[in-house]
């Protein structure tokens, strides 16, 4: 979780222990700091969506779709179902940046109108000078959070409940941690995920390792794979061989879902509507 750390770990095991294949990077500013690095070796990321990092070259890849994508049909959906004057709740990190700019874009583009956008530092612990700005406006009819897997999801919803804030939320990919972090605060948020793990696989995972599979597992177990066919395929462990190999691929079956290639060295899937009810994750859709 230091990009200064990643980069010193990307060149010890290229430089130094010869890798050739990495599974990773984890997020996107991880990602972002060693994508100019990249020449020979595959890396293909299960849990960074951006889409800078695939397209910086033909050895870059993601198996998890970009992150713009759900914000681009959040707005979609938050204003077919009526909505029109939106206050977004972000962080300072490309990843959250990405997702929050990218709804805006859209919500703005169909009609509606984004009255706030705050981007506190990811490790802040108190919002409620920018939440009191939101509740004494009486034109926002509905809150966007694209804080993600923060510690501010939490911090947002535990504090909003103190001020007795009492909006529709919608939201981008929250995890179990952050649900249990908020105690209860995050019951009725909707949101958009597309780690999608089907039930065969979250089954095994729990039998084998006693504990629910966490994000972005059934995009890694997706990676692994991928490669291994890609290996099996070609009968080689040439990087060139096997990018071009995943450059070509237009989809693969796996456990997170159907992946379809962009052709530019990502996959798009389909993506689950799920409501917080009870401190658990429900699909809605």
């Amino acid at each position: 979780s230091n990009p200064t750390q990643t980069v010193t770990s990307f060149n010890k095991l290229t430089e130094v222990d010869d890798i050739k294949f990495i599974i990773g990077l984890s997020w996107t500013k991880f990602g972002l700091a060693i994508k100019d690095l990249v020449n020979d070796k595959i890396v293909i990321s299960p849990s960074l969506g951006g889409s800078s990092f695939n397209e910086n070259n033909n050895y870059t890849f993601n198996t998890r779709q970009h992150d713009y994508i759900l914000s681009r049909n959040l707005a979609e959906y938050t204003y077919s179902k009526g909505y029109r004057s939106a206050a977004i709740l972000s962080v300072n990190d490309p990843y959250n940046k990405e997702q929050a700019d990218e709804f805006k874009k859209i919500f703005e583009k169909l009609g509606g109108t984004v009255k706030y956008l705050f981007e506190p530092v990811i490790d802040q612990k108190d919002v409620r000078s920018d939440l009191l700005k939101v509740k004494a406006d009486s034109e926002v009819d509905v809150i966007i959070a694209t804080t993600g897997a923060t510690p501010l999801t939490s911090i947002f919803a535990i504090q909003m409940r103190e001020l007795k804030m009492n909006y529709p939320i919608y939201s981008v990919t929250i995890d179990q941690t952050r649900i249990d972090e908020s105690k209860g605060a995050c019951d009725g948020w909707i949101y958009f995920s597309s780690f999608t793990p089907d039930k065969d696989f979250s089954k095994r995972y729990l039998e084998i390792y006693g504990t629910s599979a966490p994000i972005a597992s059934d995009s890694a177990y997706d990676a692994v794979m991928m490669l291994s066919q890609a290996i099996k395929e070609t009968k080689s462990v040439e990087t060139l061989e096997i990018q071009k190999y995943l450059n070509n691929l237009e989809s693969y079956q796996g456990v997170s879902g159907n992946l379809i290639s962009d052709g530019q060295g990502a996959f798009t899937k389909n993506y689950k509507i799920l409501v917080v009810e009870n401190e658990t994750s429900i699909e809605i859709i």
